[in-house]
């Protein structure tokens, strides 16, 4: 189920963050598959990365086998500049909390809780870090 859950949210931030091609057609975002590596030539903002951050039982009771868990994955966010760019990804990552909260995905529910975003602090001194965003999303499932 991790691999369904962490495949849907890829697909899910290449559209909800899909930014027009020189004829206003919509071309999704490309979508990272753990931190970018910024020595590969090809990667250059905008850009989203999603990497697997955390995994734990959910809300079981004393007794009880573990019947939910809680995939945790960290999205971020990279623009070329602050505004137009890194500001409108951020709407649209608002809309994509919204229209994501509860799914299904594999055919069971999912609940995704987005935590408060948070301004990327550039770690390696690359300039496409200049202008990142990241959040901590918490996909809750249950095994059966």
């Amino acid at each position: 189920m991790i691999t369904e859950i962490f495949t849907y949210m890829v697909s899910q931030v290449a559209t909800a963050l899909a930014t027009p091609d020189a004829n206003g057609v919509l071309q999704p975002l490309p979508v990272v598959r753990a931190f970018p590596n910024w020595a590969r030539p090809t990667l250059e903002p905008p850009i989203a990365a999603l990497e697997i951050a955390s995994l734990a039982s959910a809300g079981n009771r004393i007794g009880q086998r573990a019947a939910r868990h809680a995939l945790g994955l960290r999205l971020y966010v990279f623009a070329q500049n602050e505004a137009p760019g890194l500001a409108g990804m951020l709407e649209q990552v608002q809309a994509l909390e919204q229209s994501i909260a509860t799914s299904v995905v594999d055919g069971r529910r999912v609940d995704f809780v987005f935590s408060d975003g948070q301004r990327h602090q550039n770690q390696t001194g690359s300039q496409q870090e200049d202008h990142g965003f990241s959040w901590y999303v918490s996909a809750t499932y249950s095994l059966e």
